[in-house]
């Protein structure tokens, strides 16, 4: 099977074609609400499904910087 973004994946997500691992780079407005990002999943007879990974982006603070 194969992994793919979805046709409105947000602008900052990636996946793995190999292993459906899914990250997401947060953008400027995404702070304290969750990201949905749509994978497109290719099995090996040709049929798809899709699934969802929902990436709840923290709010930043200067309190948490080192």
């Amino acid at each position: 099977m194969t992994f793919a973004l979805g046709k409105d994946a947000p602008t900052g997500a990636k996946v793995d074609k190999d292993t459906g691992v899914v990250t997401y780079t947060p953008v400027a407005g995404d702070e304290g609400k969750p990201v949905n990002v749509t994978v497109v999943v290719t099995y090996s007879d040709g049929t798809t499904d899709n699934a969802t990974a929902t990436i709840n982006v923290k709010a930043y603070t200067t309190d948490e910087v080192v």
